[in-house]
């Protein structure tokens, strides 16, 4: 299913002249944040002087695209607006956003007081965690809580250049980090058996010859292959079903437990 994504504007209600220019999935819920939420922005500013008139900001539609394109879109619309001098409130040129104080009118000063802000307050006896250590259950917490947030996207780490990634894969190789595909696949299957010892291990050779190791679950394996699990373990009790030319093994752990129509048990 598309998931559609739409570029909108904020107009003045007197002037009908463009404000603010962002993208969204939900209008409804966009525009009642626009109006309500409480954060000192240029266009948060803009919306106040308003209400304090008795007025509201009408919001228009402008594209209506997929999710893939919403960046593009909303960067290149906000781009032409101020190219043409349309006195928007946007801090930034859309996209993903981004730094905020480069585009704002008063970054020197607010980097002044920022900086004299923190000049001195977190040094020596002023750090809280002055002459403290944290736990060791406290640091496992800290990193599962910091690796969460890796993998769930809201830290996301710059992308390497070609040259970093060929210098890294130098170290990498000089250390002899790097390990075949055939490697890279043993340490998989290892890995699988550590966490469930008593894992079935399937073993697929397809029509062709080309020969498959499964450990754990057929599920994956046969929907990729296009395969029926129930008829690959009904296969593998008696033989009765036809695999279209398929051949598989059941093995446990070091012995072998079913040989698919043939019974064999050792």
């Amino acid at each position: 299913m598309t998931k559609y994504v739409y570029i909108y504007a904020l107009t003045c209600p007197e002037t009908g002249i463009i404000r603010y220019v962002g993208k969204t999935i939900d209008l409804a819920a966009r525009y009642k944040k626009h109006l309500y939420k409480n954060v000192k922005t240029r266009c948060r500013n803009w919306i106040e002087s308003l209400k304090a008139r008795g007025l509201k900001p009408q919001l228009r539609i402008l594209i209506k695209t997929d999710e893939a394109f919403a960046n593009f879109w909303e960067t290149r619309v906000i781009k032409r607006f101020k190219e043409t001098g349309i006195p928007l409130t946007n801090l930034t040129d859309g996209g993903e956003g981004g730094d905020t104080l480069s585009a704002h009118p008063n970054k020197e000063d607010i980097a002044r007081r920022s900086a004299l802000h923190r000049k001195g307050l977190m040094v020596g006896e002023k750090n809280p965690m002055y002459g403290k250590k944290h736990s060791e259950e406290h640091k496992k917490h800290l990193s599962k809580k910091i690796q969460g947030m890796y993998d769930s996207g809201a830290i996301t780490l710059p992308a390497k250049t070609p040259e970093q990634r060929r210098a890294i894969g130098e170290r990498l190789k000089k250390h002899n980090y790097l390990s075949t595909p055939e490697g890279r696949k043993k340490d998989s299957e290892n890995n699988s058996l550590a966490k469930n010892p008593n894992a079935s291990i399937y073993e697929f050779t397809d029509p062709c010859g080309v020969k498959y190791t499964v450990i754990g679950s057929l599920k994956k394996f046969c929907k990729e292959h296009k395969l029926r699990r129930t008829s690959v373990m009904l296969y593998l009790k008696d033989g009765r079903r036809n695999l279209h030319g398929w051949v598989c093994i059941k093995r446990g752990k070091n012995r072998l437990l079913r040989r698919g129509g043939n019974h064999e048990n050792r």
